[in-house]
């Protein structure tokens, strides 16, 4: 399953823009035709005209190979795409998507500025909830702990986070600490009140919240399993001094609990609002994030925007992240739940998993949601992706109110 980083620059073209830059300073392609002798002068001709040797391949392969080396000589000399002659008046200022992922992102992350925090959450589904899940199209022996493990530390060094949210956690003292730590992380965690893995025989999922040492310091934290379990921590960034209050929750899940969601929303903002209150420093930023169970429309969504909180995902009024989960489930046919005909079983894709903040920061860069196609027999879990959500990362940069 592969993702895409996607950077958004403040002065940067889309590849589509390349394309007709690129065509404007070649002329017009000129039309395909089937190769015979009468026209073999004239394209040599047009491969003079355009600079362009025939090697087996169209006019189209040729011309995206030149526009790929531009791209990267542009990427590598870190050299502005306005450059390049654009004959539009207006100066676009929209993502290019990258197709090469580590090496841009190692660059990417040495051109920060140390206000930049790349912020991630991820629902691991918990082990026990795996094995009796109903994932009837995914192979029972890739649902095994074992098996999984090694893809979790796997995306954990890929997301290369600063902030580390996980909700339905479990292995804490065995897995997620010990490895957490070999990446640098500091963490801490609380399991659920009757944690569904629990009462299904295995350890107690729940919240965990991981941050690099080396470049925050925890002031003071809090946690709670009920009536929300939830990690709370407020962090100092040791390069800038910004304080912010980081916190990791994971809602009700089922369509008919939406009225639980909404009173877990208020209960949380109220926790924050203590808390801060407590702490003897002031944070200039709040951050919120995890399995909310709850798409953008939802009421308990709608509360935490109107109390302050921006999506950070959203940009322009789009949302960036069009989906956080997608399953086929069995259902028994006496449940109250919408089934194919003549299957017992339903498919959820939405958008649950979160980053919210407040005030509102300013969003460098995000991990897009994988290609349908590649996962549209299967959906997750596959035999490379240990769970039934994909993980949510931010690159934000933060303003400090107290300046």
């Amino acid at each position: 399953m592969e993702r895409q980083y996607v950077w958004l620059d403040e002065f940067s073209c889309t590849f589509g823009e390349i394309v007709h830059q690129l065509v404007q300073q070649h002329g017009q392609q000129p039309k395909v035709k089937e190769k015979n002798y009468v026209e073999e002068e004239k394209q040599d001709e047009r491969k003079e005209q355009y600079g362009l040797v025939e090697s087996g391949v169209g006019f189209y392969q040729q011309l995206q190979s030149q526009i790929h080396k531009e791209v990267e000589t542009h990427l590598q000399q870190t050299v502005c795409i306005q450059q390049l002659e654009c004959k539009q008046k207006n100066k676009m200022q929209q993502s290019f998507i990258h197709q090469k992922t580590k090496s841009l992102l190692k660059s990417r992350q040495l051109e920060q500025d140390p206000s930049s925090i790349r912020i991630a959450v991820f629902n691991a589904l918990a082990d026990g909830l795996a094995q009796f899940g109903s994932f009837f199209r995914c192979n029972p022996e890739n649902l095994v702990w074992d098996v999984r493990c090694p893809l979790f530390e796997k995306e954990v060094k890929a997301l290369s986070s600063d902030i580390f949210g996980v909700v339905e956690c479990n292995h804490y003292i065995d897995f997620w600490e010990p490895m957490l730590a070999k990446e640098g992380f500091h963490s801490m965690f609380i399991p659920k009140e009757r944690s569904p893995a629990e009462l299904l025989g295995f350890e107690a999922d729940g919240c965990c919240l991981g941050y690099q040492a080396s470049k925050f310091e925890c002031l003071s934290s809090n946690k709670a399993a009920i009536p929300l379990v939830h990690v709370i921590a407020q962090l100092k960034n040791l390069s800038t001094n910004q304080i912010f209050t980081v916190c990791v929750v994971h809602q009700k899940a089922g369509v008919e609990f939406s009225h639980i969601r909404s009173k877990q929303m208020s209960y949380i903002l109220k926790q924050l609002d203590s808390f801060q209150k407590l702490c003897h420093h002031l944070s200039s930023t709040t951050i919120l994030m995890g399995d909310f169970n709850a798409p953008y429309h939802e009421p308990c969504f709608v509360s935490a925007i109107e109390n302050g909180f921006a999506n950070i995902l959203e940009k322009d009024g789009r949302i960036l992240m069009p989906w956080t989960t997608w399953k086929f489930r069995r259902k028994d046919i006496s449940e109250s739940v919408s089934a194919s005909i003549g299957r017992r079983e339903y498919e959820k894709k939405d958008c649950i998993d979160h980053i919210l903040v407040k005030p509102a920061a300013y969003l460098q860069g995000f991990l897009a949601c994988p290609e349908d196609s590649s996962l549209e027999d299967t959906a997750l879990p596959t035999v490379t992706w240990p769970s039934d959500h994909i993980s949510v990362l931010a690159c934000v940069r933060f303003i400090d109110t107290q300046l």
